[in-house]
């Protein structure tokens, strides 16, 4: 046999080894990029946002008077700690803690809370629980937690949102007095800098027996208590639904909040306490109960194009209203127990009717589930829709009503219409009086030379002063020569106008709505006509005034009620209204209220006129 020459051999494994390792190279290459393509891509982003872990009522005040409004739809975050456990696929994954304390001042308040930065996961099916921990309230037990699954797709965001239910807490039974609880760290709004602050708060669960539950927290008062809880409720998955707030008591009074439930439902009740002095005593009882509904309820459609569930009590009425506009047509649906009978569970018949609630657009109807009640409305009103049994035998159970159409929109511009070339005798008493009735950023000013008519005579203007006193009298004259129609139909609507001209010539003027001003009538001492508002329900002030002068005009006109007259000469006026359609109409022909005395009772009577103006 003839062998191969050896170098012919060498040069074959060479030429392998050489090929083997340019093969080897390619592919490390291909494998190293397909893997950074891999890793480019195999992670998604997880954010998380949590609603009510802590149930932190903010109070928002009004100005000037200060009144107090609850906004019952607000129970915020306020968390010291959050703990976070993830499981990926059945199995343990990761834990992290986060501590958003008090970030939900300003204007994020009422956002759910982004309470942990983006964190990258591969892709997969996970679990996460959460648990919220308030150090005011417990620094070893939670308050809150909750819990959700998610999946994380290659390079895409995931937004989960979280609501909690209470951790631990305490059972209530029906028709028990429970007690006593110790609030011992308060929870407080500072109103001075609008900043929440958190503390201790109690959690309970109930459930309720009946359709119609009392929940009442009660100060002890033989310790003497000053607790001065706030109560909110929420349902069995966390979700609010209703507040008892304690607006101004001074603490130990009863606090009681009566409302539909769910016969064998679980709700939770959460309790804080408002009273700020570490030194009182905050203890208080605990009960619920069952109690009689009342016969006739009123509640607001506020949402439109939607359906709104609901409970119908043994018995019972819902009278439900909104505002509408002259001329809209309006659709009224519902869904009941005939209809829809695995959605709801009794049977009703509707209603509906004109502002006096007496004049029917339709009447006791049985089914609008398939077709609605279409209403045309005849006025600019308060349309009244009546909820009822079908039977009117005692039925209770749930429906569901829906109204379509464009409602009015609320009024709440006020305008102040004066001469841009100064204010009458120099003097700014008519801005004093504006910003004591509406502060200073609560109205528009604009002026008779450059004014837009249809932007002040608008649906969603209140109020409207027009000053044409001293040597605004010609642009005023002017105005209303131009302006009386759309301001008679714009108070018809339901607007506010109030015109005072004070004049330094002798030039009667037709100020619209049936009245006049009649210049050089020269009045020096004023008194009230009678008990009107403007001296009773504002600002104290007198009822008798002088000035040099303090009207430069008096006013008639058909269908005038006298507000302020002259002492000297009952029958003239320089002070009056009258209704106009929907709206108020007001008159005057007084100077500006440097010239009256006494004061501040002057300049405080004339922002009396406007508040009350301004009153709905």
């Amino acid at each position: 046999m003839q062998k191969k020459p050896f170098y012919k051999i060498n040069l074959v494994l060479i030429l392998l080894a050489a090929l083997f390792l340019i093969l080897s190279s390619c592919s490390f290459d291909i494998f190293q990029k397909f893997m950074e393509q891999e890793d480019s891509s195999e992670t998604g982003t997880l954010k998380i946002s949590i609603n009510h872990l802590s149930p932190v009522v903010q109070r928002i005040f009004q100005d000037p008077k200060l009144k107090t409004r609850d906004i019952s739809d607000k129970a915020y975050l306020v968390a010291e700690r959050v703990f976070f456990d993830v499981y990926k696929d059945g199995y343990y994954y990761d834990s992290w803690e986060d501590y958003p304390w008090t970030n939900i001042t300003g204007e994020t308040i009422g956002i759910p809370q982004q309470v942990t930065p983006d964190r990258a996961f591969p892709p997969g099916n996970y679990y996460i629980y959460v648990y919220v921990y308030n150090n005011y309230t417990s620094t070893t037990e939670a308050v809150v937690w909750g819990q959700k699954d998610f999946t994380i797709l290659s390079g895409q965001n995931t937004q989960i949102n979280l609501v909690c239910t209470p951790y631990s807490p305490d059972y209530l039974q029906e028709g028990y007095y429970y007690g006593l609880y110790s609030l011992e760290v308060p929870w407080y709004n500072d109103y001075q800098s609008n900043t929440l602050y958190p503390g201790s708060e109690i959690w309970f669960s109930v459930q309720p027996t009946s359709t119609y539950t009392t929940f009442g927290v009660y100060p002890e008062s033989s310790y003497s208590s000053q607790s001065r809880p706030v109560m909110i409720i929420y349902d069995s998955e966390g979700y609010f639904i209703n507040m008892a707030d304690p607006g101004e008591s001074p603490g130990g009074e009863p606090l009681e909040l009566s409302m539909n439930t769910v016969s064998g439902a679980t709700y939770y009740i959460a309790i804080i306490e408002t009273n700020s002095d570490p030194e009182a005593n905050k203890s208080f009882n605990m009960s619920y109960f069952h109690s009689e509904p009342p016969p006739v309820l009123e509640k607001e459609v506020t949402e439109f194009y939607q359906w709104i569930p609901d409970y119908l009590n043994s018995y019972q009425e819902i009278w439900y209203y909104f505002e509408a506009v002259a001329g809209r047509y309006y659709s009224i649906w519902w869904d009941d127990g005939y209809s829809n009978p695995n959605s709801y569970s009794v049977d009703i018949k509707v209603s509906a009717y004109r502002a006096d609630q007496q004049t029917s657009y339709f009447y006791e109807v049985d089914s609008g589930n398939y077709a609605p009640q279409d209403i045309y409305a005849q006025a600019s009103e308060r349309i009244w829709i009546k909820v009822q049994d079908y039977y009117s035998s005692g039925n209770v159970g749930t429906f569901a009503l829906r109204v379509d159409g464009e409602p009015a929109t609320p009024r709440n511009s006020i305008y102040y219409i004066t001469n841009a070339y100064g204010e009458p005798w120099s003097d700014t008493t008519n801005f004093d009086a504006l910003n004591t009735a509406f502060g200073s950023e609560g109205y528009n000013v604009r002026y008779f030379d450059s004014l837009n008519a249809e932007e002040i005579f608008s649906p969603e203007t209140l109020f409207v002063f027009i000053e044409g006193s001293d040597t605004s009298y010609p642009a005023l004259e002017t105005f209303l020569n131009s302006n009386i129609p759309v301001m008679e139909n714009w108070v018809a609507e339901g607007g506010g106008l109030f015109i005072n001209a004070a004049p330094q010539v002798d030039n009667n003027l037709y100020c619209g709505f049936e009245s006049y001003i009649y210049s050089n009538e020269y009045v020096s001492y004023v008194t009230a006509w009678n008990n009107h508002p403007i001296f009773e329900n504002y600002i104290p002030v007198g009822y008798s005034y002088t000035g040099g002068y303090y009207a430069h005009a008096v006013v008639t006109g058909d269908g005038l009620s006298n507000i302020l007259i002259d002492q000297q000469n009952t029958s003239n006026v320089v002070l009056a209204e009258k209704s106009w359609g929907q709206g108020k109409f007001m008159i005057g022909g007084m100077t500006t209220t440097t010239n009256h005395q006494p004061l501040p009772d002057a300049t405080n009577l004339r922002a009396n006129m406007f508040s009350y103006m301004a009153q709905q």
